[in-house]
């Protein structure tokens, strides 16, 4: 268990910029990157989640935390090189993954070093977590963390590590962690849960809900979900708002925070007003049971109308 993490934990794929491909959430303005920080860091927001292929991430939270290092945990991850790149859990392509990681951050230790998304089957992985906990004893590392692809692969997976942190997919029309037990699981590892896709990759928001038409960038890594998931997720966005006399993206804050096993939202956003409306004190308050149990008989209904998702280059082997 990771102690001192703050409730929010801002995310920075859609701070690090566009990157080659349908692979971020496009272009930002340097200056609205620099308030956002700010502005998270002012508000209590000490933990920000990264990773080598966000774009310029690393290098921008490097100069962010020049003056105030010892305040912030950085959590980061090893195994990816590029989305256009399989999946490597090599002991060469960790190291290099680490010290290139270092460099941008600025730093000298990296304080959650997270395996991303790996196969539960690969062979690898025994040995990548034995030369990640070598570099923890030299103080390269404090934590080791995964960043799961399926919340199942955690079932698996604890079967041979022991995590500090674990990461995965949580929301309103994503409860999977809660199937076979998998938050009892953690609970009983004594791991630090952080949930992300706390908004759906801002799908979870007024202004898409109520879009007429909708159409992503080529650079947008939304533009590559099938067109069918969008309107459903659409859809059952709407019956949930319906609903309630709040906004959307407040209630998915809220539902989260009604869950007491969770340490840490990952957030992600792209201008402060965005950032000011997550974080509002009403947000931690949880939702009435009641209120629970309409949102979780529409997502039984949406789970029925779920679609895979959509194939990306970087494979798991």
């Amino acid at each position: 268990m990771i102690k001192n993490i703050s409730k929010f934990c801002l995310g920075t794929w859609s701070l690090g910029g566009p990157t080659r491909g349908a692979s971020s959430y496009g272009k930002i303005d340097n200056k609205v990157v620099e308030d956002i920080l700010n502005l998270s860091f002012e508000n209590g927001i000490n933990t920000y989640d990264t990773a080598n292929v966000y774009g310029n991430s690393e290098k921008i939270l490097g100069k962010f935390i020049k003056n105030k290092r010892e305040r912030i945990k950085i959590a980061t991850k090893v195994g990816c090189t590029s989305y256009f790149k399989n999946i490597n859990f090599k002991k060469k392509t960790i190291l290099n993954n680490i010290e290139l990681s270092l460099k941008n951050l600025k730093t000298d230790y990296i304080d959650i070093c997270q395996l991303y998304n790996p196969n539960p089957l690969d062979a690898k992985l025994l040995s990548a977590v034995e030369f990640l906990k070598k570099l923890q004893l030299k103080g390269k590392i404090r934590y080791l963390g995964v960043s799961l692809q399926n919340p199942n692969d955690y079932i698996e997976l604890r079967k041979n590590f022991k995590f500090d942190m674990v990461q995965c997919n949580f929301n309103m029309l994503d409860q999977r962690i809660l199937k076979n037990n998998i938050n009892e699981y953690m609970k009983k590892d004594n791991v630090s849960l952080f949930v992300r896709t706390v908004l759906n990759f801002g799908f979870f928001t007024e202004s898409f809900i109520n879009k007429k038409r909708i159409i992503f960038k080529k650079n947008d890594h939304r533009s590559r979900w099938n067109k069918i998931q969008i309107q459903n997720w659409q859809k059952f966005s709407k019956k949930i708002s319906y609903r309630f006399d709040t906004k959307i993206e407040d209630l998915a804050i809220r539902f989260i925070f009604s869950h007491k096993f969770i340490n840490s939202a990952i957030i992600g956003v792209m201008n402060t007003n965005q950032l000011t409306n997550m974080i509002k004190k009403i947000n931690i308050k949880p939702l009435k049971k009641k209120d629970l149990k309409i949102i979780n008989d529409i997502y039984n209904l949406f789970e029925e109308n779920r679609l895979k998702k959509p194939k990306i280059p970087m494979k798991n082997r």
